[in-house]
């Protein structure tokens, strides 16, 4: 934690301002600038300014603590929301993602705060930054972009869950806490979803598919029995059955359903790697768990190979 005798000696020799107070004066300054470059249309500057903005923890003087660093990424993901819903600028979603949530496992003024002992506030900051980058692209003005752009939103899509998931398991202090944070995260795709679907926009469906994905690893947090990467992966599979054949033109909805089938899959197949097979030859619980984890792979590969779907090879192989 940040120590007030430091900060009072580091302001008397060297005119330093605390911590606190130099993040204020960056988010005004940011926003400020954030302002200007709505106002003029200059995405660059945009990006800048908030480059800038998600830049500034490295730089405080003492440790602030997880409350004073992740409300002023909440701030500034916020400001971010605004400049996209005003303007469109689709990179700012994955700036904002990449230093808030993405960044929180490797960057170092920001990792010590994913630990049990910082569960008290991470995790509502988890559920608040969770909910602000699902709202960007629903809220994000219409604009047309490259292709390369709309694979890039399809890895976003599949990377913001995962991402949120394994840092709630890094920082729950109980299987009860891990699987009430998958129900919120679950209701906060599910309006996703909805909110999608009122607007007309495309991809309210692979949203629906990740919610139901959190409600399946709300159970398994709760029931430890349950073979939730199986079960996991039987959805995934269910609903890309359900996507080629009600929207076969869907391909960034085939992309994220199919990412998820092999993230699944290949949890099943790691968590029954040191199994061993207790029971007659061919017709054990180890040996059915995996013949049916096959079974859906080549469900999948096959449903992927009639989309015209990259990981069809992947997933056959």
């Amino acid at each position: 934690r940040a120590d007030p005798i430091q900060d009072a000696i580091a302001h008397a020799l060297f005119e330093y301002v605390p911590s606190g107070t130099g993040l204020i004066l960056l988010a005004l300054v940011s926003a400020g600038a954030g302002i200007y470059a709505v106002t003029r249309g200059a995405m660059a500057l945009g990006i800048l300014a908030m480059f800038g903005a998600y830049l500034a923890p490295a730089f405080a003087i003492g440790d602030p603590g997880p409350l004073v660093v992740y409300g002023y990424y909440a701030a500034a993901s916020l400001m971010t929301l605004v400049l996209v819903a005003l303007r469109g600028w689709r990179p700012l979603i994955h700036l904002s993602f990449v230093f808030t949530l993405a960044g929180g496992g490797f960057m170092a003024w920001t990792s010590q705060y994913y630990a049990p002992e910082h569960a008290g506030v991470m995790m509502p900051m988890l559920l608040l930054l969770a909910a602000l980058h699902v709202a960007m692209p629903v809220v994000e003005r219409d604009t047309e972009h490259a292709s390369w752009v709309h694979r890039l939103d399809v890895l976003y899509m599949i990377a913001l869950p995962s991402v949120v998931a394994l840092l709630t398991f890094g920082i729950a202090t109980s299987r009860v806490d891990l699987s009430v944070m998958m129900l919120w995260f679950g209701a906060i795709w599910m309006l996703a979803a909805a909110a999608t679907w009122l607007r007309k926009r495309g991809g309210a469906a692979a949203l629906l598919a990740i919610a139901a994905l959190f409600l399946i690893l709300a159970a398994a947090a709760r029931f430890q029995d349950i073979p939730w990467e199986l079960l996991g992966m039987t959805a995934s599979v269910a609903a890309l059955a359900l996507a080629t054949w009600r929207k076969p033109d869907a391909a960034s909805l085939h992309g994220v359903i199919a990412g998820f089938v092999v993230l699944f899959g290949y949890l099943q197949v790691l968590s029954t790697l040191d199994e061993r097979a207790v029971g007659p030859i061919f017709a054990n619980g180890v040996f059915l768990a995996r013949l049916t984890g096959a079974v859906l792979f080549i469900i999948a590969g096959i449903l992927c190979r009639r989309a015209r779907q990259v990981l069809d090879t992947l997933l056959l192989a």
